[in-house]
């Protein structure tokens, strides 16, 4: 029990000092090859949905690949875009203008105990002082892949959540407003280019810096996968997306493909 406490509060530790970029998730993935999550079943099924793109029919390798690597990042890029969510976790976060709003509370609810003519409970004094003491420290402001990777250790370790409400209580918790703050959903497409890149090298440097045809593929793939969801990004910005993810420069460092 002692050791199952502590390894939380080291994770929600972790997770609070570690910014996770795109890139470095999508080099983690290709570094570390997690081991297949998805049953057979289901990862036929996906192979199946996705040999409806032409230039996929027969890639048996890839599709298999692709499939694996979606199970990897598929309930990480959920979380990051809203479709599921801990509620509680959700809840503790602030904007500025609330942080602003309820210190002012704080002030007026910790000025009105102590001015009170009779004798007020200690309790409520020190409640009072503990808040707005909280509420006046300075910000943690919390980046995508953090708030995802809180959410993502609360699911599996249920027991998770009550040292992360904790934590979040003694100070206020900020989230970054970043529309463009998908770094899971970035990464996977990263991967997917590499992947389909050493299998469709043809695709890959058919138009030159552009890359329009395997853009519009990568995009493609996205929607399939995540169809069911009626919220999911339009096609047209996940091709967007699709750009700047895979802007001229960008680098992404691979292990060997095995298997």
């Amino acid at each position: 029990m002692v050791e199952r406490d502590n390894n939380i509060i080291d994770g929600i530790q972790g997770i609070l000092l570690t910014r996770s970029t795109a890139t470095e998730l999508a080099e983690s993935f290709f570094d570390k090859r997690p081991p297949a999550s998805a049953a057979s079943g289901d990862r036929n099924e996906i192979m199946q949905e996705l040999a409806e793109f032409d230039v996929l029919k027969e890639k048996h390798d890839v599709l298999h690949e692709i499939a694996e690597a979606y199970f990897h990042f598929s309930a990480h890029i959920l979380y990051e875009g809203g479709f599921f969510s801990n509620r509680q976790i959700h809840d503790m976060l602030l904007s500025s203008d609330q942080i602003h709003s309820r210190i002012d509370d704080s002030i007026n609810a910790y000025e009105l105990v102590n001015s009170a003519p009779v004798a007020t409970n200690a309790k409520t004094v020190l409640i009072a002082r503990n808040n707005l003491r909280s509420l006046a420290q300075e910000p943690v402001y919390l980046e995508s892949s953090q708030l995802t990777e809180l959410q993502m250790l609360c699911l599996r370790v249920p027991e998770a959540i009550n040292d992360v409400m904790r934590v979040m209580g003694q100070r206020p918790f900020v989230r970054v407003e970043n529309d463009d703050d998908k770094p899971y959903l970035q990464a996977f497409i990263r991967v997917l280019y590499v992947l389909m890149g050493n299998a469709l090298p043809v695709i890959k440097d058919k138009d030159g810096a552009d890359r329009s045809e395997m853009i519009a593929l990568i995009a493609g793939i996205l929607t399939a996968f995540y169809h069911e969801y009626l919220s999911f990004p339009s096609e047209e910005y996940l091709i967007n997306l699709v750009k700047r993810s895979l802007s001229p420069g960008t680098q992404i460092r691979t292990a060997p493909i095995t298997g």
